[in-house]
């Protein structure tokens, strides 16, 4: 009988069968599209970005963990109200996806399918406070100086990161260029989430009964800068002051040696707007904005009040309010100056950005301390 070699046949079925396999891999690679190719360097940033705002999620989680009103809501989800602890309960899912996501994005397709979920429901609130920002805008009385909320600039931050958990990518890891993006990146989200918060306006419900209005001046000097008269923040405080029922007006600055105290100057362009002078308390501190908001907490036990408005330049804004919440108070912000002042000079650029900073991670020192 002839004899076949059975052998052979059954190494070329095999071949061909993988052959077929591997076929059907790299089709379904292709229509997914997930190549064996490095990542694109647009996928290291969505993994930056992803990274970052984990951490700035959970230093205000963290923040309101200390603080019944430093919500991690603060910035994004100011405009609708929504229940605090399943808020909370998502963007601490999130956050934990969004790490592990950065730090490995090779993901099964239970992890990425949670992941992608729970960046579009916070993309959904993101828009949905955007939304709600504009109604109020068109009903308020009191304009914003850059009507643009954060909450749009969060959510161009979520669409980066959702087009980057799609993106499958099974390939090599560039470590050289992956490091430089990822390092620039990162210098970028630093530096640009406080200039965001410093630039972006506030919507104030003038019909609310607040019961203070607190105008703060302490105008650090710049050679580099044009003068920023105190008329400014006076005219706009006293703005609110006339639209907010049975409020009083706190003026809070310093005084310098040799020189007319801030607050002296500051009441005197208040009267000639017409504030009564029984309405018009002074709060004069020689050392900086946050000694003099520590001193207001006592102006305001004094009256009993509980709901703040706080005007100032707008770089200044971010750390009043996360002051104010801090101790348990409802602030809103009204910016008084023009924003481009900011941009003027590099030094009061990078103090501001720092001390943003600080006041940020003052929560994770003080727990890390408590321990």
């Amino acid at each position: 009988m002839p004899r076949y070699d059975t052998t052979s046949s059954r190494r070329e079925n095999g071949t061909e069968n993988r052959t077929l396999a591997e076929s059907e891999v790299d089709s379904h690679r292709a229509e997914s599209g997930s190549v064996d190719v490095p990542a694109p360097a647009w996928h290291v940033v969505a993994r930056t970005v992803a990274v970052f705002f984990s951490i700035y999620s959970l230093l205000n989680l963290i923040s309101e963990t200390n603080h019944a009103q430093a919500g991690s809501h603060i910035w994004w989800l100011k405009q609708i109200n929504l229940p605090a602890y399943g808020v909370r309960g998502l963007i601490a899912l999130a956050c934990a996806l969004l790490v592990a996501f950065g730090v490995c994005p090779r993901m099964s397709p239970l992890r990425r399918r949670l992941s992608l979920l729970s960046v579009a429901l916070l993309f959904a609130l993101a828009l949905w406070n955007t939304a709600a920002y504009y109604v109020l805008l068109r009903q308020s009385e009191l304009r914003a100086v850059m009507p643009i909320p954060f909450s749009l600039h969060v959510a161009a931050c979520l669409a980066v990161i959702f087009a980057g958990l799609r993106q499958e990518v099974l390939g090599p890891v560039r470590a050289g260029r992956d490091l430089v993006v990822g390092l620039l990146t990162l210098g970028v989200c630093v530096v640009g989430f406080p200039l965001v918060h410093m630039t972006c306006g506030d919507i104030v419900d003038v019909h609310e009964s607040r019961q203070v209005v607190v105008a703060f001046a302490y105008i650090e000097p710049d050679e580099n800068l044009p003068p920023d008269p105190l008329a400014t923040r006076v005219e706009t405080s006293c703005g609110v002051y006339r639209k907010t029922p049975s409020a009083k007006l706190i003026l809070a600055g310093r005084v310098r040696d040799g020189e007319k105290p801030e607050t002296e100057t500051m009441r005197q362009l208040a009267l000639q707007q017409g504030v009564p002078a029984a309405d018009i308390i002074l709060v004069t501190e020689e050392t900086n904005l946050r000694a003099a908001l520590r001193r207001t907490l006592t102006v305001f036990e004094k009256l009993s009040a509980t709901q703040v408005i706080a005007v100032s330049h707008g770089y200044q804004l971010p750390g009043i309010e996360l002051g104010y919440r801090a101790e348990g108070f409802e602030v809103a912000t009204v910016a008084a100056g023009s924003p481009h002042r900011l941009f003027a000079s590099r030094s009061l650029l990078c103090r501001e950005v720092l001390e943003l900073w600080r006041i940020y991670l003052e929560p994770l020192g003080a727990m890390i301390k408590g321990r």
